[in-house]
């Protein structure tokens, strides 16, 4: 009866919380206007940021100076009024000046479709990527335009194009894989901030060719009704994100994309099928391929992990949030619960630590500092693979997908091949929303820090491969490319 009760009670609290959470990020997601913004709004809604992120972020300080930061804050404050537009920007930059990773600010995605339509403009057509010291194209958003693959990119009207690259890394924290990476993927947006604007005049080269200048009018958005919706939890089939496929007699494939935006029980069904058919043909090398992978739910790493691993391991050597009372009030706020339910523990136990000590501010750490992590109990598994497997990894894998690779790196669960992880196993996680109360802007901020496998927090390193792949050649890779260059190692 007692633990039927306790069900019952755990049910609701979840289900306030969701509900909660919904109306809360529907409140967050709302379009942002365009207007001025005061001298005195400015500063308040750069107060309020500035608190949030030393009540919720713990060792918010921990890659740059606290002075340095603060001096950005009262740089930004000194410009006084601003335009929305503006004031965004200085948002970023201050996100960014943290250098820790999984800092965001929400997208001004109305203003920007609108201002683009109004003025009739186009986005630079191009992704382009740093090799060493050239910026190289190596996507193209209008099918036409693949005969520019792979040509260096010198300047962009006027303006030196790896320098102007190099530029923008202001705007995101985190390892340097994570900067070239986001930057990479918002390089189109992070020129139209700079008012570097379409008809765009790009001057190129290729090899020892002469320099060659183009005029691009640019990408132009489609309309809303025909841009897709972002995938949601549990909506989106499985084979969307991963597949599996034998190359050869005894070699096979496995990639995954992302690990979230599909049913659970689809994916677990999928391991357990992929992994019969291993056994049953007898496979002696599989190919992990997280390259592009951003992370998402750690349960379904170690539940690939459970077919591939056969000794104790773990994806972290432990955790630090820190608690306060915004921290507090989030929670509250997000879920709209009432004074005895949230005095369920949630994580470290949050609310009854506050209802003790409402205005406090403490990182809880587990383990306790000084004490070893606990490892992941492996488990029987008949279905568990036991030739050798290679992970391929580059600095678009990220997140969770990094705690993975970093499993396999920190205790030599399989190969890593390819090149250096998009963030760093030290890294900050677990990411709450909150909402400037002038600007309207969205935040997201990390309540968590989570500390390599081997428990070293003074390692600053990405996850490193064991076998590294230039970039330029690694992203055009097959499976079978990927097969040929194992093979070459199998045979040293």
């Amino acid at each position: 009866m007692t633990n039927n009760i306790l069900y019952l009670v755990v049910i609701i609290a979840f289900s306030m919380l969701s509900c909660g959470r919904k109306a809360y990020l529907g409140a967050l997601n709302q379009p942002i206007k365009e207007k001025q913004l005061s001298a005195d709004a400015v500063q308040a809604d750069l107060d309020y940021l500035q608190r949030s992120i030393e009540q919720i972020v713990p060792f918010p300080y921990l890659y740059k100076d606290s002075s340095q930061i603060a001096q950005i804050y009262e740089t930004m404050k000194g410009r006084g009024e601003q335009d929305i537009l503006s004031f965004y920007k200085g948002v970023l930059e201050i996100i960014g000046s943290y250098d820790a990773s999984h800092f965001f600010v929400q997208f001004p995605t109305s203003l920007f479709r609108r201002q683009l339509k109004e003025k009739h403009q186009g986005l630079f057509p191009f992704y382009c990527s740093l090799e060493g010291e050239e910026l190289i194209v190596d996507k193209v958003l209008y099918p036409a335009d693949s005969i520019w693959m792979d040509y260096q990119v010198e300047r962009i009207n006027g303006l030196d194009a790896d320098s102007l690259f190099r530029s923008f890394y202001r705007y995101t924290g985190g390892a340097e894989t994570t900067k070239h990476y986001d930057t990479r993927s918002n390089f189109f947006t992070c020129l139209w901030l700079n008012k570097v604007e379409g008809p765009f005049h790009i001057e190129m080269t290729r090899g020892d060719n002469e320099p060659i200048t183009i005029q691009h009018q640019g990408y132009y958005l489609p309309e809303k009704s025909e841009v897709s919706t972002p995938p949601s939890e549990g909506n989106d089939g499985l084979k969307t994100y991963v597949q599996y496929r034998q190359i050869n007699e005894e070699t096979a494939y496995l990639e995954i994309k992302r690990f979230w935006g599909f049913p659970k029980k689809e994916y677990f069904d999928f391991l357990e099928q992929t992994f019969y058919d291993l056994k049953g043909k007898g496979m002696k090398c599989l190919l992990v391929d997280l390259r592009g992978n951003g992370g998402g739910n750690d349960r379904l790493c170690i539940a690939l992990l459970h077919y591939l691993v056969d000794r104790p391991y773990r994806m972290y050597g432990g955790q630090h949030r820190k608690v306060s009372k915004a921290y507090n009030k989030y929670f509250k706020y997000a879920g709209s619960m009432p004074w005895i339910i949230r005095q369920i523990p949630y994580g470290f136990g949050v609310s009854l630590f506050f209802s003790k000590h409402p205005t406090e501010s403490k990182v809880y750490s587990s383990p306790k500092v000084g004490k070893e992590a606990k490892l992941v109990r492996i488990k029987r598994n008949p279905l568990r693979f036991d030739g050798d497997t290679y992970f391929i990894i580059d600095n678009g894998t990220y997140s969770s997908a990094v705690s993975l690779a970093n499993a396999v790196e920190d205790f030599d669960l399989g190969t890593l091949i390819g090149q250096p992880s998009g963030s760093i196993p030290n890294e900050h996680g677990e990411i709450m929303q909150l909402k400037l109360p002038n600007s309207g802007l969205g935040v997201y901020l990390p309540s968590a820090f989570y500390v390599r496998a081997n428990m070293d927090l003074t390692n600053p390193n990405p996850v490193l491969p064991e076998h590294f792949i230039p970039r330029s050649q690694l992203r055009n890779m097959s499976a079978e490319d990927l097969v040929e260059f194992i093979n070459g190692i199998r045979e040293q």
